[in-house]
């Protein structure tokens, strides 16, 4: 870890200049290179399906191809086996199909043979972690023949447990009786019943029925999102949304879900009413996505940062908040359904807030329609002064509105605000027009103008992209920042906002108290706090440069975890790689009158 940290105003050293992080799109195993660096899908030569075409089984076919198991379910590891192979070559690789009715080309990964210690004699295995995608799948073993590929055998069809309850996440609405409920899964239909006792019996439960959606590929903007793939588009299955409501506030309740085939419980706690004397536990972090292990849990990334955030649950921990670059999907179907089991883990239990990165949705051509998911005509926001491109290879946000909800006050996940005892949250989104007299700003100001400080002393603002940083390896970010702070860093001034959290960079930095670069009385002014670690691969290396008003800066994954009382709101950034390890801390005072 690369961590500095010394006094109310440290100096930091500058580390040598290095490329910044590189976007990686994890292939749907998890593969790894010789190195250990994960594979990126955006370079891999092997999915380009003109570079090896693959020829069907023949006489010659005579490879046992097997599985150690024929039914999965969400996440489920499974051992893929071969035997009798002959003539073994290093390239020889085991396909993996999922559909199985596609065109040979249209695999969904591959190992090569020798990922298997055995593989010179013919014979290997190897492990990987299978995600219910609604379909089946199935393994095959392909000769590699220099510029083609043959089929030399077939696995049996490994199925998914039908009508699994998939993805389930909560979310708020902006009234503390109700709780929104989401999941994925094949039915038509679904239900929710719920109450104050976890025994859910007839006669003491209430009850909901669920809105059920979809999308397709037709809704994108652009390939490779739009590209019905195995790698890309998949077929989303039910969508279910429902508000459970006449919720007693700040009590605890247990949930049955029911889609006329299969059930799915859990429980989670109801919204405080607004209170200047409730105690209020969340946690804040950008840049997550999927990387995880062939071993749950087992490496840094994303898969840590969610077992840690399960932990923090038991330890009061009451709400997330996930302020863009969400998966990391980028067109890649398999990843959302990826992400959307890793974050059930503990979205299950507490609401999470999500808002928009670039990943999600920066889009160059217009939707189909005309006007995309969030209102804009056309390709999207894009300054001159900015480097908004085309980062959502064509989904211009349409799985995350599918999936996703805001409460209902603003622009979908776009942008919103909420309550939470003594806090005002207010999410907005840096890929949309926040120029002044745009809708979003003007929405942004009567927002923070109606917030009675009385009665939420705390104001946190969350945006995708920082107004301070201190990473120069990417230029064109910078210059974004200093518009940005130009733009609109005279609101947060005028309406008193407590403290800033974006991402962005994958790294922490933690500001003074701050206005126009200089450093102000604590409680005159915002803390910036830049956290986007939870998963995403980091910076390699930081160009940090050395100013007064970067009091920490870190490169490790993490979150923060942040507790609000009636006189301070206290910030720590913990360590998803050692459990309990605090990184950084900050006490911030209410703003003084």
């Amino acid at each position: 870890m690369q961590f500095l940290l010394a006094g109310a105003f440290a100096t930091l050293l500058t580390v040598c200049a290095a490329a910044s992080h590189k976007h990686v799109v994890p292939t749907f195993g998890h593969r790894r290179n010789a190195n250990g660096d994960v594979v990126n899908m955006l370079e891999e030569e092997f999915f380009q399906p003109s570079k090896f075409p693959i020829h069907p089984s023949s006489s010659q076919a005579s490879v046992k191809v097997s599985t150690s198991k024929f039914l999965i379910k969400d996440g489920e590891d499974i051992t893929v086996s071969w035997e009798n192979a002959a003539d073994v070559h290093e390239q020889d690789m085991i396909a993996t199909y999922c559909p199985v009715n596609t065109t040979l080309d249209d695999y969904l990964d591959f190992h090569f043979v020798n990922v298997s210690s055995s593989w010179k004699q013919g014979r290997g295995s190897f492990s990987l972690k299978l995600f219910n995608m609604r379909q089946a799948y199935r393994f095959a073993y392909l000769r590699f023949a220099g510029d083609k590929y043959s089929v030399l055998g077939w696995s049996e069809l490994v199925g998914v447990e039908q009508a699994e309850i998939l993805h389930v996440h909560l979310s708020l609405t902006n009234d503390v009786t109700e709780m929104r409920i989401v999941w994925t899964d094949s039915q038509p239909a679904g239900h929710v019943a719920y109450s104050e006792s976890p025994v859910l019996a007839v006669g003491n439960t209430l009850e909901i029925a669920t809105r059920v959606h979809t999308y397709s590929n037709e809704d994108m903007c652009d390939e490779p999102a739009n590209q019905k793939r195995a790698i890309y588009f998949r077929e989303i299955g039910s969508i279910h949304e429902g508000v459970l409501v006449n919720l007693k506030p700040d009590t605890r309740y247990y949930y049955r879900i029911d889609n006329g085939l299969k059930t799915k419980v859990g429980t989670f706690r109801s919204s405080p009413r607004p209170s200047i004397n409730r105690t209020v536990e969340f946690a804040a972090f950008g840049d997550m996505g999927v990387l995880f292990s062939p071993v749950y849990w087992a490496n840094p990334g994303a898969s840590a940062t969610a077992q840690r955030l399960v932990e923090e649950v038991k330890d009061k921990l009451e709400l997330v908040v996930h302020f863009g670059d969400i998966s990391y999907a980028v067109g890649h179907g398999y990843i959302w359904e990826q992400y959307g089991w890793l974050m059930s883990s503990y979205a299950a239990s507490i609401p999470v807030m999500v808002g928009v990165g670039n990943h999600e949705y920066d889009h160059r051509k217009p939707a189909p329609s005309g006007t995309d998911v969030s209102g804009v005509v056309g390709g999207g926001f894009h300054p001159s002064w900015g480097n908004l491109g085309s980062d959502s290879h064509g989904e211009c946000g349409v799985p995350t509105v599918n999936r996703y909800f805001g409460p209902g006050n603003g622009n979908k996940v776009f942008w919103y605000s909420f309550d939470y005892a003594l806090i005002h949250f207010v999410m907005i989104s840096t890929e949309h027009d926040y120029l002044p007299g745009s809708v979003q700003r003007k929405w942004l100001e009567e927002d923070l103008a109606s917030v009675d400080r009385k009665v939420f002393p705390w104001v946190i603002l969350m945006t995708h992209r920082p107004m301070y940083a201190n990473e120069t390896s990417e230029l064109s970010d910078d210059k974004v920042a200093v518009h940005e702070r130009e733009i609109f860093e005279d609101v947060l001034m005028k309406y008193k906002v407590n403290l800033m959290f974006s991402a962005h960079y994958h790294s922490y930095m933690r500001s003074c108290p701050i206005s126009n670069f200089k450093c102000q009385e604590p409680g005159t002014a915002p803390v910036h706090i830049v956290v986007g670690t939870a998963g995403a691969g980091l910076e390699k290396a930081s160009s940090a440069f050395t100013s007064e008003w970067i009091v920490a800066h870190g490169i490790e994954f993490g979150f923060s975890r942040g507790t609000a009382n009636s006189t301070h709101l206290h910030v720590d950034w913990k360590s998803s790689v050692t459990p309990g390890k605090v990184l950084d801390s900050v006490d911030i005072p209410l703003w003084k009158d």
